[in-house]
């Protein structure tokens, strides 16, 4: 459970065309803080490792969704024991990845995953849904975490995030061979 005011230490994102990704963060991290790393991506298979040099043996997959070629992993490395820079996903096939790290602040060190409600389905090309479930396991000062990762074999469309209270990064826009990928990661502080 979060108890600081502000447990969102930082975030930042990048999108990549391989099978590794490495996601540089605007500064070091903070000793007993929790990473999340958000994983989107389009014909990359699956995530097999995530590492940093603050925890390169502590990061285990939380939740795990694959639609149609589209996948989205969220990993997570709670308690870090050392200072990083960078975040390296790893995944089975060469393909379109995006990336957000979130480091948390005060977030215990051991079993810090209360719910893990994963969901999706293959929509139209303009209608999506944000909804994975609902959870009553949450408490106030909890942090939800989301990722969304869609593609389509056209440029030209727009992937926008829920709403307030929301937080969401910058949408991460990537192409490869025609083939056009979204990936939007984001957060929400309970009330």
């Amino acid at each position: 459970t979060i108890t600081l005011a502000q447990p969102v230490a930082q975030a930042s994102s990048g999108a990549f065309s391989a099978n590794s990704a490495t996601v540089t963060l605007g500064s070091l991290t903070t000793q007993r803080n929790c990473l999340v790393a958000c994983i989107g991506g389009y014909h990359v298979g699956t995530v097999t490792s995530v590492t940093s040099a603050a925890s390169p043996t502590g990061w285990a997959s939380a939740a795990v969704l694959d639609v149609a070629g589209v996948t989205c992993e969220i990993w997570i490395c709670p308690g870090i024991t050392t200072a990083a820079a960078t975040v390296t996903a790893q995944a089975t096939n060469i393909g379109q990845i995006g990336v957000t790290v979130f480091e948390l602040a005060g977030v215990v060190a051991s079993s810090p995953l209360d719910v893990s409600a994963p969901g999706g389905s293959v929509p139209s090309p303009t209608v999506m849904s944000w909804s994975s479930g609902t959870s009553s396991a949450y408490q106030a000062g909890d942090v939800l975490i989301g990722l969304c990762a869609s593609s389509r074999g056209t440029a030209g469309y727009t992937l926008t995030g829920p709403s307030s209270p929301w937080v969401n990064e910058t949408a991460i826009n990537t192409s490869l061979s025609g083939i056009s990928s979204r990936f939007l990661a984001g957060y929400q502080i309970t009330t």
